[in-house]
């Protein structure tokens, strides 16, 4: 038996040793609630803590995944948690999971204290919490840790340190691909901060927020507050001291890359009472209403950066502590910090192209021409001399211009057939990207996006629509008869054939009439015409009857002698005779 034992006892140690199998617990139901049937979010965290069924909701069994599908989920107190192992609540996108609180000006946390224990949110949105610190996690203890991927917090009030988390003493808070937008604390702190705790914040937007201490960060008075931002965007946030952060005096180090700092109001933009280091940073369009814009009292380094359209009451940078890495930054003005930043490659001049941001869909960049020599002063790399071989939006740096963002490259789009799992009826695929390598052809690992455009499926055959006519007698349609038209679709109705061709009285959907007009009444005579031409002249009437013989003339005076007598013409006729002919027919004519 004692042999048995002793050949047993390494697998059985073995597998008290080995770490339970996580378990997914599925919540059912959007509301808050306990004792039911049903697994609601806060059954399900008391199930993956305890890793014992509760409510309708599985046991869980180590490490284990509360999963949540497209919806609103009413939290309407907090969520106590123990020290346990922990868990991860997984959403199904920020548009689709949402977490709602009962408003940000009440005292509703989410989760309020996170002590020893691992918590994960992720795909999800968090909104309209309120409560004093932490309204998402207050983390403290060692072992402590929250991380946030692929999350928006929106509309959360606090009023001390971290309004939505606060990094306590030994915690560690990891946000990635996450946007803080609208969080405000109202009394001393800042919309996130590390109170003796680490921050690790990757491709973090944090924007239109409010802090009394600062509008995006507060690293509090530790050496153990550490913040480490990389590949984010902090832009119109304000603050009355620190318009993005604040680090307190004797805080820990501050380490910022390839981050743009865009519209921001404070007394200052970053006021640093502590060490830190700035590397492939923007500054532009920025505003202080105090003496200075970028203020150092520590040990500093700053390279590769892009100061650019700052505004501030007195001289733009203020650095009292130790300036131990200076190179390659530029600045948009020859005023700027002159006399603070001396190395020689430094750049001090307007710049080729003005300093104008624009919205590149999540982050706001510097658009510059490529290759432009003032941008293209500086390397790849960080204070301590590290390679940054990406730039804020995760492209591989070709210039290594100064700044956030290296020079922009050309979008690129391509058009290709896609494959039938894709588009199964047919169609294509835009590519989109920018030319990494600037030779002019969108290569595999320069695809940003892909979006299909497909045919769709052949639809089915359509009833075809038809019209009749039929003479309309006179009547009440037509008082004096007209033309009767129907409309309809050839689809069977009221016991007709379909598809047929005919019109049936059934089919008939609408019809209306073409009607004939009455006859009008006679209208008034018109004008007289105008008179005719004259006729032509009639024909000449017949000769009148020979008028009765005149009367024998007087006879002539005998000449005298030696007169003429009237010689007679040839035949014997008389010339007188002839006369009196001749006057006797003119006559008759004239009869």
């Amino acid at each position: 038996m004692t042999r048995l034992f002793a050949t047993l006892l390494p697998a059985i140690l073995l597998a008290l040793a080995a770490p339970a199998e996580a378990a997914t617990i599925t919540v059912d139901t959007f509301e808050d609630v306990t004792g039911s049937t049903g697994c609601s979010l806060r059954s399900a965290v008391a199930a993956a803590e305890t890793d014992a069924a509760v409510d309708g909701c599985t046991a869980g069994s180590g490490f284990d995944t509360i999963q949540l599908s497209a919806g609103t989920y009413a939290v309407e107190s907090r969520i106590a948690l123990t020290e346990a192992t922990g868990f991860e609540v997984a959403g199904a996108g920020t548009a689709e999971t949402i977490l709602e609180g009962l408003g940000r000006g009440e005292e509703s946390p989410l989760f309020g204290d996170v002590d020893r224990i691992r918590v994960e949110l992720r795909d999800l949105t968090a909104r309209r919490f309120g409560s004093s610190i932490g309204v998402i996690g207050r983390l403290q203890g060692t072992g402590t840790s929250m991380r946030l991927e692929r999350v928006v917090l929106t509309e959360i009030n606090g009023r001390f340190g971290g309004a939505a988390v606060n990094a306590g003493p030994g915690s560690v808070l990891v946000a990635v691909d996450v946007v803080v937008d609208d969080v405000r604390s109202t009394s001393s702190g800042a919309p996130l901060s590390a109170d003796r705790g680490r921050a690790e914040l990757t491709r973090v937007t944090i924007r239109n927020s409010f802090g009394e201490q600062a509008g995006a960060f507060l690293v509090q008075r530790r050496t153990q507050s550490e913040l480490r931002m990389v590949d984010s965007l902090v832009e119109n946030n304000s603050s009355p001291v620190a318009g993005a952060i604040f680090s307190e005096g004797g805080a820990g180090l501050v380490d910022v890359a390839n981050t743009t700092f865009a519209a921001n109001e404070g007394a200052s933009l970053l006021d640093l009472d502590g060490p830190a280091r700035l590397a492939h940073v923007t500054l532009a369009g920025n505003t202080a209403t105090g003496p200075s814009a970028l203020v150092a009292r520590r040990a500093f380094s700053m390279v590769n950066s892009l100061i650019a359209g700052n505004d501030s009451a007195g001289d733009l940078c203020d650095v009292t502590g130790t300036l131990e890495v200076d190179r390659n930054n530029v600045f948009s003005d020859a005023d700027d910090c002159t006399g603070v930043f001396v190395a020689p490659s430094n750049r001090f001049e307007r710049l080729l192209t003005p300093p104008v941001l624009a919205d590149f869909g999540r982050t706001r960049v510097l658009p510059v021409t490529r290759l432009d020599p003032t941008f293209a002063a500086g390397d790849c790399t960080d204070a301590e001399g590290n390679p940054l071989l990406t730039d804020q939006a995760g492209r591989t740096r070709i210039d290594c211009s100064a700044g956030a963002f290296d020079t922009l490259y050309d979008a690129l789009l391509d058009v290709v057939e896609a494959d039938t799992e894709t588009c199964p009826e047919g169609g294509v695929v835009l590519l989109r990207g920018p030319d990494l390598d600037g030779n002019g052809t969108l290569s595999d690992g320069e695809i940003e996006s892909r979006q299909p455009i497909c045919d769709g499926a052949d639809g089915s055959d359509a009833l075809s629509s038809l019209i009749a006519t039929a003479v309309e007698p006179p009547g009440d349609n037509c008082v004096a008869g007209g033309v009767r038209i129907d409309v309809g679709i050839d689809d069977g109705a009221g016991g007709e054939i379909a598809g047929d061709g005919i019109l049936g009285a059934g089919e008939v959907d609408a019809t209306s009439f073409i009607c004939t007009g009455l006859d009008g009444s006679d209208g008034a005579d018109g004008a007289d015409g105008a008179d005719g031409a004259n006729g032509n002249d009639g024909l000449d009437g017949l000769d009148g009857a020979n008028g009765s013989d005149g009367s024998d003339g007087l006879d002539g005076a005998a000449s005298a002698g030696g007169g003429c007598a009237a010689a007679p013409l040839a035949g014997g006729v008389h010339f007188g005779w002839l006369v009196v002919s001749l006057l006797l027919l003119r006559r008759r004519r004239l009869d």
